[in-house]
């Protein structure tokens, strides 16, 4: 079994994932604005955000920036490729 952990700031993760990815704990459940994953433990680091008044999600921020957070969901986790961008023409 591999460990490998994908990072958003990793050059490989974009050749791998061109149009970004979504992940899901093994339950199904959607992780927002995830930043570095181990799929196979769980372990995630993500922004933390906030929901303003029309319902949009908004990443929080503090005097040093995004305000990030590390923790575990049931794993495996999976990641999904997002599909192509299609551009009109």
């Amino acid at each position: 079994m591999s460990t490998a952990v994908l990072s958003v700031n990793d050059p490989a993760f974009f050749a791998k994932y061109p149009n970004g990815c979504k992940i899901y704990d093994v339950t199904g459940r959607r992780i927002p604005f995830v930043i570095k994953c181990n799929p196979e433990t769980g372990e995630v680091e993500r922004y933390l955000a906030d929901t303003d008044s029309s319902g949009s999600q908004i990443v929080r921020v503090d005097d040093s920036g995004p305000v990030r957070r590390r923790g575990f969901f049931p794993g495996p986790l999976q990641v999904v490729p997002n599909p192509p961008c299609s551009v009109a023409g």
